[in-house]
């Protein structure tokens, strides 16, 4: 006789279950006799898949069931502040958890809230955490195990085409610089205040193939710069805050936008990022756009941006703005090294930058990073050498912009090219931060469920 009682799946089960239904290739009563579900739960599995998709990246794959809690704000701010220290290799120990959530609960206006090692013991179950032990410096990229993002690229290479699997990384501009003796932040971590104003933070994203580059998302300091009065299109997405960084609340509007517009063209997309503190680990409502996460300290090897991609967007804008001196100069006489360039101009130039980036260079560098797919059907080991990048134009006008300004430089060609590559883009979130975050995003009497 067969038993009445209800199949309680894993949410990695019922990953495979919304997966199966989005790609089509079986029916839904198909799915069901495989797994020995009734329809209605199928149909509350595919109602409450963002939820499920939520559960999984948070490391709760092989649980059955989301355990509640008493206080779910305080839940969800700990479990950012938790991954945004993993990001940044900060050793984490139980009672460490504990404070920060009572911190948190304290800046959510729970004065009254006490956490004890139970509730520890269970928020570590909901969130799939393991305390491991951390010993000596952080390992660097070569020596880290990587062997679990090449069974998720396995996974990303044979679900997704070339065309609809894609990379967005950001960086710093420090868009009217000259190889001058001035600058003298070369080499340093330029963070907040010690950055030059004539900065912002840039967005790029690129698929696979090389076939599709997004406009750039250009992130600057003030919200209507004065050259932008009476332009009523910019070749770049311009978005703004005090420090120009990029923030989880723009890049979630980022990814909403584009998903938007995939899932108007029917695609299914697979978007790779790194760990940045602005990432969400989750994104609610996507139903175009999969995210899947590089590991922590391993984007110098893994991420395609920083195979070369960015760097050869570098090199092209770096081209253009010595033009653009040069010009100025022909036609003034003026020795003057203070380059007269707005941030339109700077948007323009980005844009056209963006736009010299060939396909062969974007496909090479996503190859160079393990993007790669034999005929066996696994993915390459093998990583292919990168050709170099054609400096020869900007060393050419580097030289020429020595002889019109007196000394030569105190840097080379290479070092002007690479000179914001240390520049910030992103900072960790405050408890203050993340427990706005939770407040301005979270519903009243919304139930974690």
């Amino acid at each position: 006789m067969a038993s009445n009682k209800r199949k309680c799946l894993s949410f990695d089960t019922k990953l495979k279950l919304i997966e199966e239904v989005e790609k089509g290739t079986k029916s839904k009563a198909e799915l069901c006799r495989e797994h020995g579900i009734a329809q209605s739960s199928l149909s509350t599995v595919l109602k409450d898949k963002d939820k499920i998709r939520a559960a999984v990246n948070q490391g709760t794959r092989q649980l059955k069931k989301q355990r509640t809690s008493t206080y779910p704000d305080v839940d969800k701010a700990l479990l950012i502040w938790f991954q945004q220290a993993r990001i940044m290799d900060v050793p984490i120990s139980g009672p460490i958890l504990i404070e920060k959530g009572e911190q948190l609960a304290q800046e959510l206006g729970h004065t009254d809230c006490k956490l004890s090692g139970g509730w520890l013991d269970r928020f570590k179950q909901r969130h799939g955490i393991v305390f491991k032990t951390i010993s000596g410096e952080a390992a660097s990229a070569k020596d880290i195990d990587t062997s679990e993002w090449e069974d998720t690229l396995q996974k990303i290479l044979a679900d997704y085409s070339p065309r609809d699997i894609f990379n967005a990384d950001e960086t710093g501009l420090f868009y009217k610089c000259l190889p001058s003796k001035s600058l003298t932040f070369q080499g340093q971590a330029c963070s907040g205040q010690k950055a030059p104003k004539e900065r912002v933070s840039l967005l790029c994203a690129a698929n696979m193939d090389g076939s599709e580059k997004l406009p750039l998302l250009m992130i600057g300091k003030f919200g209507q710069p004065r050259c932008f009065k009476g332009i009523n299109t910019l070749p770049v997405t311009y978005r703004h805050n005090k420090k120009a960084w990029m923030t989880s609340s723009l890049f979630k509007e980022w990814v909403q936008k584009h998903d938007r517009r995939f899932l108007m063209q029917g695609r299914s997309v697979a978007l790779v990022l790194d760990n940045c503190s602005a990432h969400p680990q989750v994104i609610s409502g996507l139903r175009a756009i999969f995210i899947f996460f590089l590991l922590p300290n391993t984007t110098s090897r893994l991420q395609p941006c920083d195979q070369g991609i960015i760097k050869n967007f570098k090199t092209i804008y770096r081209k253009l703005v010595l033009q653009k001196f040069i010009s100025s100069f022909d036609e003034t006489g003026s020795t003057d090294t203070h380059l007269k360039m707005s941030l339109l101009d700077a948007s323009v130039m980005a844009a056209a930058s963006w736009n010299e980036v060939t396909q062969a260079t974007i496909h090479n560098c996503f190859r160079h990073a393990g993007f790669v797919r034999e005929n066996t059907g696994s993915v390459s080991n093998e990583r292919e050498e990168l050709p170099p990048t054609d400096e020869s134009e900007v060393s050419n006008l580097f030289e020429k912009f020595a002889r019109m300004t007196g000394p030569a430089p105190q840097m080379s060609v290479q070092e002007y090219i690479s000179i914001d590559e240390t520049t910030e883009t992103s900072a960790e979130m405050s408890l203050a931060d993340i427990a706005s975050s939770i407040q301005e995003t979270e519903p009243e009497g919304e139930a974690d469920d």
